[in-house]
C-alpha cells in the first residue's frame, strides 16, 4: 500500500513530477522529429542508391545497405571500418 504523506510531500512529489512529465515529453517531441528526418534521409538515400546501382555505402560510421526488396538498411559501423567512398552528389543525401 503506498505509503501516505504530509500535504507538502504530496506537493513537493507534484513538482518533481511535473518537472519529469515535462522534460520527457520534450524528450518525446525531439524524438519524433528525428525520427521524423531520418525516414526522410533514408528514402533519399534509397532513391540515390537506386539511381546509382549501389547495394551498399560506408561513410562517416555509417553503412547503408540496400535489401533486395528495395529498403534501405542502416547500420552503425566501427569507424575503422568504415571506407572513405567518395559520391559526387553523396552530399545531397545530407541535405
Amino acid at each position: 500500500m503506498a505509503r501516505q504523506g504530509t500535504l507538502g510531500d504530496i506537493a513537493a512529489g507534484d513538482r518533481v513530477l511535473d518537472n519529469v512529465t515535462r522534460i520527457l515529453a520534450d524528450v518525446r517531441e525531439k524524438k519524433n522529429d528525428l525520427i521524423e528526418t531520418e525516414k526522410g534521409q533514408i528514402a533519399k538515400a534509397l532513391d540515390r542508391m537506386v539511381k546509382t546501382s549501389r547495394s551498399s555505402y560506408k561513410k562517416n560510421g555509417v553503412e547503408l545497405l540496400l535489401s533486395h526488396t528495395d529498403k534501405v538498411r542502416v547500420r552503425l559501423v566501427d569507424d575503422s571500418d568504415a571506407s572513405d567512398q567518395d559520391d559526387e552528389a553523396g552530399d545531397e543525401a545530407a541535405e
